[in-house]
């Protein structure tokens, strides 16, 4: 096989794992996301952008020096982005868990404990 042609098959693999990554993008900046996924896309984004960045450490044995400098340039935005997007979901999924209050054994909550705490997380 060719350089130009495990150039280009490297390229496409590339091109898979970022839209993987958008896709999941898209549903970690969904609104009406459960904690449940948050915390599943976020595992699945962190395993995507190491295999992008292993992606692209491979392409850049490939190119030149020139090519190189406009690649990393790229590369450096769409994991930074990336990176904040892992960064943003990992923090909403820790704030998104309420922790109610202890309470003896035996004892139920109210309804009020339910508001207060509410109340709470609105501050």
């Amino acid at each position: 096989m060719s350089t130009s042609e495990k150039l280009s098959i490297l390229k496409r693999k590339r091109t898979m794992l970022r839209a993987a990554i958008t896709k999941l993008s898209t549903k970690l900046n969904d609104p009406n996301s459960r904690q449940a996924d948050i915390e599943f896309n976020t595992e699945r984004l962190q395993i995507k952008l190491n295999e992008l960045s292993l992606a692209d450490d491979e392409i850049h044995d490939f190119l030149n020096d020139q090519e190189y400098s406009e690649d990393i340039t790229e590369c450096e935005k769409y994991s930074e982005n990336a990176h904040l997007l892992l960064f943003n979901s990992k923090k909403k999924a820790n704030t998104s868990v309420a922790i109610l209050p202890c309470r003896r054994i035996g004892s139920l909550p109210t309804s009020e404990t339910y508001i207060t705490l509410h109340r709470q997380m609105l501050r």
